[in-house]
């Protein structure tokens, strides 16, 4: 297990007072905590999903011990969340940036589909716990111990779909364009440690 903290131990409840108020005004690990909402959420009514979808990010990633959790779809980064003397912040960036098209081919190749390729060769210290909804939109969560987290954030993943669905209801597809999810989500878990990467498709 890397060094850091459980999942649990960073946040002090942070994670469940997002879950009981993910539309408040101020996230209530505010002091611990800098997310961004992407430039492209332009309109009025889009804001409020925009706060929500926020919050809920921060409160996983401090649930999490993690140092930096963002939501990615196959064009642009969506959402993010880091601590703010993260060093290494730009370096990660670059990273998710450079290898999204590999990103978003990791369940295709647990499920058999294609040849296993390493997305995060070259980084160390970290685990990587990552939720594909609906093969559209990945979260992405660096933090210690990943493993445990398939569990424990099975209700915050959806909500977060739930959120994400609304606010962009072309998510509602699969990444062929086919179906329609008006129910659940599929959620694709992906955990990426030291004995490589490991999956629950849904």
């Amino acid at each position: 297990m890397r060094a850091g903290a459980r999942p649990g131990a960073a946040a002090g409840g942070a994670l469940s007072c997002a879950l009981s108020d993910p539309a408040g005004g101020v996230p209530c690990a505010t002091s611990h905590r800098r997310s961004r909402v992407g430039p492209h959420l332009l309109f009025e009514s889009s804001e409020r999903l925009g706060r929500e979808i926020a919050t809920l990010l921060d409160g996983v990633r401090l649930e999490a011990g993690g140092r930096y959790a963002c939501l990615v779809d196959a064009r642009r980064l969506l959402f993010e969340s880091h601590a703010d003397d993260d060093e290494g912040l730009s370096r990660l960036r670059a990273l998710l940036e450079r290898r999204r098209g590999a990103l978003f081919a990791l369940p295709r190749q647990l499920a058999g589909e294609e040849p296993m390729e390493d997305v995060f060769e070259g980084w160390d210290g970290d685990d990587f716990f990552l939720a594909f909804i609906n093969g559209r939109v990945a979260l992405v969560l660096a933090c210690p111990e990943a493993e445990p987290l398939r569990e424990h954030l099975m209700r915050p993943l959806k909500i977060l779909a739930d959120r994400l669905f609304r606010l962009d209801s072309s998510y509602r597809l699969d990444e062929q364009g086919r179906g329609l999810f008006f129910g659940s989500a599929r959620l694709d878990l992906v955990v990426v440690g030291r004995e490589g990467a490991r999956g629950t498709l849904g």
